[in-house]
């Protein structure tokens, strides 16, 4: 394998390890049990509250960025669409699978989370 190849694969596993550390982190912390929420909400609800919003939307914004395209005007993305581009297989069909599988949370990324869209805001509000 090419050296700047390997390079770009590794720091992109890397951030993929990454992703999966924090997502296990999220689902323990907030997704085991009723006793350890209550647990948390009865020690810091509004620290912990706090935490979990944000832990969770850097998690959006993680995997899309791994999943966005690969870059525009000369910029190289870490992401998966540019690794299948250096080695050339810039139409693979996992690739778009993926990309389908997170057009919600790009929506996601992109309204709430990016741009604090009205419209979002108060989807998510009731």
């Amino acid at each position: 394998m090419d050296k700047s190849i390997k390079d770009f694969f590794e720091l992109l596993e890397n951030e993929i390890l990454f992703i999966c550390f924090k997502w296990q982190i999220y689902t323990q912390l907030f997704g085991s049990s009723e006793e350890n929420i209550e647990l948390l909400n009865d020690f810091a609800p509004i620290c912990f509250g706090i935490y979990q919003n944000a832990l969770f939307d850097d998690v959006i914004l993680s995997i899309c960025r791994v999943a966005d395209r690969s870059g525009e005007k000369g910029n190289t993305n870490l992401s998966l669409s540019k690794l299948c581009d250096l080695i050339g297989d810039s139409d693979n069909e996992q690739l778009k699978k993926i990309q389908e599988l997170c057009a919600g949370l790009q929506k996601q990324r992109n309204k709430r989370i990016g741009h604090n869209d009205y419209r979002s805001s108060m989807l998510n509000s009731n």
